[in-house]
């Protein structure tokens, strides 16, 4: 019984001993405290807010602190929330709503839209004037990926919403030899301005055309305006006549109509020659069809034209012609074009055989 007092008394003494120890500890604490100093708060009730006494250190809470931008570590509490702010030391490139990397300048004004044209006969032809083909500021001037913009108006006809319109961009390489081109959609307005990007196959430069065209299919189109290139006039506001038009009556009755035909020496030693067309009728399965160029000097030259004429429907319209070469580059204007229809590929000079004429004829004096 007497080691169990023992015990007791000894745990007993030891409680009150930690008690003591405490309540010095905190008689301490209190002591040490400056004057102003705010009191100890338990990290229990340690939430946004501040407790009483303690000044507003004026750091957003959480909620505030995920809706301000991102900087790399740096905090602007004295910005209102939502405000897009430039960050110290990065002044070469802009955030939305700053003018950074402009070297100071304003941003450039927003172009104003081409008017319309006065006095459109809504019930003519379709036809479109192009203007004002230039690069968008701000694009890579030496980057093969340019963006580029060009002006139109409606100067006849009436646009519809069924048919495929696009802003037709064509660029030759090889000396003329390979075309590449991108289509652009667009829904024809009375006036706009097309905005495009030229693929990688375009290379650096500016050299290509554009025109308001029709798409038919599969490498087909018709063309509803001249063509323009960077820095060009604008184009023709006058509607042109149809090829039918321009060929006469000596088309009438044809398979085929032909005119317009173009002749450019450019900068290759061998010319190249080109005529539109316009399929009038049904084409045959059989028979072979060539373009033919004769010259005064009794020269002549055969562009077999074959696959161009059975791919085309009636009414379908395009461009026979190609690269004059061998001898055939030293035939020089005044001449004249045709189409023929013969019952094999051999060119005629190698086997003889009456052709049928299935065009009217072109004289082109140069």
């Amino acid at each position: 019984m007497s080691k169990v007092i023992i015990v007791l008394g000894s745990v007993a003494a030891g409680l009150f001993i930690v008690g003591l120890l405490s309540v010095a500890g905190i008689l301490i604490a209190r002591g040490n405290r400056k004057p102003g100093q705010p009191a100890i708060v338990p990290p229990a009730i340690a939430q946004n807010q501040p407790p009483p006494g303690m000044p507003d250190p004026g750091v957003p809470n959480v909620e505030q602190a995920e809706l301000l931008p991102d900087f790399g570590g740096q905090f602007m509490p004295d910005r209102p929330i939502g405000e897009i702010v430039q960050p110290p030391g990065d002044a070469g490139s802009a955030l939305p709503g700053s003018f950074g990397g402009n070297d100071g300048a304003s941003e450039p004004a927003a172009e104003s839209a081409v008017p319309p044209l006065a006095d459109v006969d809504p019930s003519g032809r379709l036809w479109v004037v192009l203007s004002n083909l230039r690069a968008v500021p701000g694009g890579s001037p030496g980057g093969f990926r340019r963006p580029f913009r060009v002006d139109y108006q409606l100067a006849g006809g009436t646009a519809d919403t069924t048919t495929n319109y696009v802003l037709h961009v064509t660029s030759s390489r090889g000396g003329g030899l390979i075309t590449h081109y991108v289509d652009v959609p667009v829904e024809l307005q009375a006036s706009g301005a097309v905005e495009f990007v030229t693929p990688p196959t375009f290379g650096a430069g500016s050299d290509f055309q554009v025109a308001m065209a029709v798409s038919q299919g599969r490498d087909k189109w018709q063309e509803l305006s001249g063509r323009l290139a960077v820095g060009g006039d604008a184009t023709v506001a006058q509607t042109p006549p149809t090829i039918q038009e321009v060929a006469g009556a000596a088309a009438q009755g044809k398979l085929l109509a032909i005119a317009n035909p173009e002749f450019s020496t450019g900068r290759s030693p061998f010319p190249t020659l080109a005529v539109d067309f316009v399929l009038q009728q049904a084409v045959e399965p059989t028979g072979y069809y060539f373009l033919v160029v004769e010259s005064s000097g009794s020269q002549r030259v055969e562009f077999d034209v074959s696959q161009s004429v059975r791919r085309a429907r009636v009414n379908d319209e395009g461009e026979f012609g190609g690269r004059l070469l061998g001898p055939g580059g030293q035939i020089r204007p005044p001449f004249t074009l045709y189409i023929e229809k013969r019952r094999t590929s051999i060119p005629s000079r190698i086997r003889r055989e009456e052709p049928e004429i299935v065009s009217n004829r072109v004289n082109f004096a140069g």
